[in-house]
This record gives C-alpha cells, sequence and structure tokens, in this order.
C-alpha cells in the first residue's frame, strides 16, 4: 500500500511536470511570454489546476516550492553526472526536466537564491560508501519513503497518507516552529538535501555529519 501511493504520487508529479513543460511562461528565459506577467499568471493557473486535481488546497505558492525543490534537484543532478562523466541519473524525474538542461546552465534564478551569513551556517556533508544492492534497496524504500511523503503531507489533503504520516509531519512541523527564524532555513536546506540524496539511494547510517562553525572572536 506505501509503495503504491509512492508510485501513484511519482506518477502525478511526472504529469504536472509535463504541463509544467508546455508553460514556458513559468521556465524559458527567452520566451516573449517569460517576462509578461498576464501570460505567467495565467500559466500558473493552468498548473495549480493541474496540481489541484491531486491536492485540493494548494496554492501558487505551494506550487512554487514544489517546482522549485524539483528544478533544484535537477541542476545538482546535472552537476554530479558531468563531475562523474555519467549521464544516466537514478533521480526519477530526471528524464522529464531535460528540457531544462539550457536553463540550468545559466545564472540561477532569484527565486532559489539563499543568502547565509559567512561563518555561520552548519556544514552539512553527505558521506557517499560504495554502493550495493541490499543498502540501496533501504535507502529508496525507507528513507526516501518517508521524506518524499513528508514533502507531500504538506501540500496534501487527500488522505492519501496515513495517520502516522501525516503526524510525523506534524510533529516535524512544531520542532521546526521552536527554532529562530535563520535556524529554520538552515534546518529547511539540510533536509532538502537529505531528500535529494535519500533520493538517489545514496543514505547509510553514517552519511549525515554536523560541524557546528567556530566561535567567532570578539
Amino acid at each position: 500500500m506505501v509503495f503504491t501511493a509512492r508510485n501513484e504520487e511519482r506518477a502525478f508529479i511526472i504529469e504536472c511536470l509535463k504541463v509544467y513543460k508546455s508553460l514556458p511562461a513559468l521556465w524559458d528565459s527567452k520566451s516573449p511570454e517569460y517576462r509578461k506577467k498576464v501570460q505567467k499568471d495565467e500559466a500558473y493557473e493552468v498548473l495549480v489546476d493541474k496540481f489541484r486535481e491531486k491536492y485540493k488546497n494548494i496554492n501558487r505558492k505551494d506550487v512554487t516550492k514544489k517546482i522549485n525543490t524539483l528544478r533544484t534537484n535537477f541542476r545538482k543532478e546535472l552537476k554530479r553526472l558531468a563531475q562523474e562523466g555519467r549521464e544516466d541519473s537514478k533521480l526519477w524525474y530526471f528524464d522529464v526536466m531535460k528540457f531544462l538542461k539550457d536553463q540550468a546552465a545559466n545564472k540561477e534564478e532569484e527565486s532559489f537564491q539563499i543568502s547565509y551569513d559567512e561563518g555561520e551556517s552548519l556544514n552539512i556533508e553527505i558521506i557517499e560508501q560504495p554502493s550495493s544492492p541490499i543498502s540501496d534497496k533501504y535507502a529508496k524504500e525507507n528513507l526516501s519513503e518517508s521524506l518524499v511523503q513528508l514533502n507531500a503531507a504538506q501540500t496534501s489533503s487527500s488522505g492519501v497518507l496515513g495517520e502516522y504520516e501525516l503526524k510525523l509531519a506534524e510533529t516535524w512541523a512544531m520542532e521546526l516552529q521552536k527554532m529562530a527564524p535563520e535556524q529554520q532555513i538552515y534546518a529547511k536546506k539540510a533536509i532538502n538535501d537529505i531528500i535529494y540524496e535519500g533520493q538517489l539511494g545514496n543514505l547509510h547510517r553514517d552519511s549525515v555529519r554536523i560541524s557546528m562553525p567556530m566561535a567567532r572572536l570578539v
């Protein structure tokens, strides 16, 4: 049942990305529509309507965040593949987003940029280890599953997720709210990075190391 829900979620996101591709006003900086607010607003309405087929209460802000996360992960994967000299990706939505390849080579959009004070951010390091069929399967089917479904739980009231998953998402959200605003930014960035690595099956027990910044001299 869990895997069925995951597959349905992924299939729906693929559908949404295809709709996104058909709306150059939202992504193609070379398109005349890209700089026109009216056309861009109309395109957003189309995309939001598509997402509402599954997530009834989703709004434009939620959709933008979702697309931004997918695009950020896509750019990271492009960079990884280039560094490793490979073309095949394990990222399940990589192929459908290849239409953004030229855009990814350009300067990153302002909506994706977050500034951090020098020396203040935590260093979240993903430690890779040689992959094995067992570890890859565990990472993909367990760690990736819970984190990807958490993202869906934050924008969906469709009832696809069980009571446990919804409670878990609520608990994590409450823990985030206890942090200072700046700490919330760092935590959300770290979570996004972990989700990305989990989707690729790169996580293992000792994947994440958190190093505190050196104290500033007075």
